[in-house]
């Protein structure tokens, strides 16, 4: 079973658009399969369970994908409209911090922003301008980019330390931190903007 969803997480991120309800339907598929097997040859021993744990998994990404999502887009100009901690229920998430311009960015500097959504996706961008430090997980199925990085699958998670950024040695440059968070679904963090904050 982990080969084969390895198998498909390597499809997912060559870049085939591989549906996160296929992930536990490939799982289920799997066990299917080796409890037939199993019934012939051996032992089924602990599948029945494992299989009946990845059911409401896989009913629960596949409402997620079919669900229409609000769709949230915040471009805010200040850093007192930016958002420190938001906790979702369905939604397509974005938060877009290229306007702020670099005094406003500094105000900032060192506070955490915490996105979380139950179902759907929270896009982040950022100036290329600052240091990010970041942590991104899905609790159960999807996909995160992390500035390059790309994972996907059953509870996938990523971080990155601000010292990554080439920018970091910059005196006086401004650090984001971003606590990222989603039940099911997708996870985005790319940079934006002219790379230029006045």
């Amino acid at each position: 079973m982990a080969l084969g969803l390895g198998a498909l997480g390597i499809v997912d991120v060559a870049g085939a658009d591989v549906a996160p309800a296929l992930y536990p339907a490939a799982a289920l598929g799997l066990i299917g399969v080796m409890l037939l097997v199993g019934a012939f040859f051996g032992r089924a021993g602990g599948l029945t369970l494992l299989g009946l744990a990845i059911v409401p998994v896989m009913l629960v990404t596949g409402v997620a994908t079919n669900l229409d999502l609000d769709r949230v887009d915040l471009r805010p100009a200040t850093a007192s409209d930016v958002p420190l901690r938001v906790d979702g229920d369905a939604a397509d998430y974005t938060l877009d911090l290229t306007a702020l311009s670099a005094s406003e960015l500094r105000r900032l500097d060192g506070q955490e922003i915490a996105l979380r959504e139950s179902v759907g996706s929270i896009e982040v961008v950022v100036p290329r301008s600052v240091a990010v430090e970041a942590r991104a997980e899905v609790d159960a199925v999807g996909s995160i980019e992390l500035l390059g990085r790309s994972t996907s699958g059953f509870n996938p998670s990523s971080s990155r330390s601000a010292a990554e950024d080439a920018v970091s040695t910059t005196p006086g440059v401004t650090t984001l931190r971003l606590d990222l968070e989603v039940g099911v679904g997708r996870i985005v963090v790319r940079q934006g903007g002219s790379g230029v904050v006045r």
